[in-house]
């Protein structure tokens, strides 16, 4: 099995027979101190998305990170781990964030993770500047021979683009 299931806005649901990944669920009020909503609202995004593995965050921008979502999403299921990538040397803003958000227990850093017949690869779009937040996703399955990218909001970076290739 493999499967990709768009749910709202950046947010998609990526299956495999190992695994399921939640990618950038947002489905707060608050983008944007509330200049940014969702129409029509989702009331119950837990029932929505249903139980994961992994919630994959590409980003800080709050289009893509929503900590009250990932609080209900953790509520219901406090075993997910929440997957961002390793920024190295660099300074991982959306790190820190999700730490002071008090989400730093559930928190998996790592561009390489390989369960069972799944492999998960987060590649950081690395410009050479200071300010780099965004990565790329790619998840795909040994058993099914299928795969995904996931590459939300990266500026064009022809290095980042030979990474993923």
């Amino acid at each position: 099995m493999f499967n990709v299931y768009y749910k709202y806005s950046a947010c998609i649901k990526i299956c495999t027979d190992d695994i399921s990944i939640i990618c950038d669920p947002w489905f707060g009020n608050d983008a944007y101190y509330g200049t940014w909503t969702q129409f029509p609202n989702t009331e119950d995004p837990v029932s929505l998305l249903g139980k994961n593995d992994y919630i994959y965050i590409s980003h800080i921008h709050p289009d893509h990170y929503c900590n009250q979502t990932i609080k209900k999403l953790l509520k219901n299921n406090s075993k997910q781990k929440i997957l961002i990538a390793d920024w190295g040397e660099k300074t991982n803003y959306l790190e820190r964030k999700l730490r002071s958000d008090g989400l730093g227990e559930n928190l998996e850093i790592k561009n390489r993770i390989e369960t069972n017949n799944t492999l998960i690869h987060i590649i950081p779009n690395d410009t050479k500047s200071q300010s780099d937040i965004d990565t790329a996703i790619i998840v795909s399955s040994k058993k099914s021979h299928k795969a995904v990218l996931n590459i939300n909001d990266c500026v064009y970076n022809k290095n980042h683009f030979k990474q993923i290739k």
